[in-house]
């Protein structure tokens, strides 16, 4: 049986292209934004979180990507339209 994390994230994997935009909806300590970022090298991901730590955290488990946007703040600000997938 998969765990849950696994099961979204194979859910995902069929649903975005590589110019996809995705969103993390909560970053925490990156491993979604680090999925995500590889499913789409010519796309973006946005990811947010509430907690400066988890930014930065984030941030260094993703250095080698440059696809992602970063946003110090609630996910209940997105204002994106056109995303393929949302990972809380």
């Amino acid at each position: 049986m998969l765990k849950t994390t696994d099961y979204a994230h194979l859910l995902i994997k069929e649903h975005v292209e590589e110019n996809s935009i995705v969103i993390d909806a909560t970053c925490g300590n990156g491993f979604d934004t680090f999925f995500l970022a590889g499913l789409v090298p010519s796309g973006k991901v946005i990811a947010y979180d509430i907690q400066e730590n988890a930014i930065k955290n984030t941030k260094e488990l993703t250095k080698e990507f440059n696809n992602i946007e970063y946003h110090l703040e609630s996910h209940e600000n997105i204002k994106v339209v056109n995303c393929r997938a949302v990972l809380f």
